[in-house]
């Protein structure tokens, strides 16, 4: 149900090596250069904000690939969102966002959402099924994988991964 961690995948662009600094960064983000960007944005998208957030909650690794890219990279990023490690990974083109040991450094946190780890589940899947329904061109699949339960063979990879 995510305890162990939980990670999001899409399959668009990916992210440019000379925004990986930014990705984390508040109030950031790549894609909108100008006021009129506003009313072209045509994906969800991982935003820089809640990027930011992230990283003070959990670990965080981004693992991302441009189709002008040979192959991917690994960014590990610490809890103010500064990049500690970076390194060549093997991932198609898009980008996957990885968060591991979730409110460990906010234990009274970390309490509650152990406890509350079931509903907090269910309202992901309630707020995909909202996104679903209002766009169509757009596949959602949510997947909960445990050690008793392991990844079924499944002929897409998930756009979340729960842990």
């Amino acid at each position: 149900y995510g305890k162990e961690g939980v990670e999001i995948i899409d399959n668009g662009t990916g992210v440019a090596p000379a925004d990986y600094a930014n990705l984390t960064a508040k109030h950031a983000t790549s894609k909108i250069r100008c006021f009129s960007d506003l009313t072209s944005i045509k994906s969800f998208g991982f935003r820089g904000e809640a990027l930011c957030s992230l990283c003070s909650l959990s670990k965080l690794v981004i693992t991302t690939r441009t189709s002008s890219c040979p192959q991917a990279t690994r960014i590990e990023y610490n809890n103010l969102g500064q990049i500690v490690a970076q390194n060549p990974a093997t991932a198609r083109v898009g980008t996957s966002v990885s968060l591991t040991e979730i409110f460990k450094n906010y234990p009274v946190r970390l309490v509650q959402y152990e406890k509350n780890i079931k509903k907090e589940y269910a309202k992901m899947q309630e707020m995909l099924q909202a996104y679903a329904l209002i766009n169509t061109q757009s596949t959602f699949s949510c997947v909960h994988i445990s050690h008793h339960h392991p990844h079924p063979h499944h002929p897409h990879p998930p756009i979340i991964n729960l842990i």
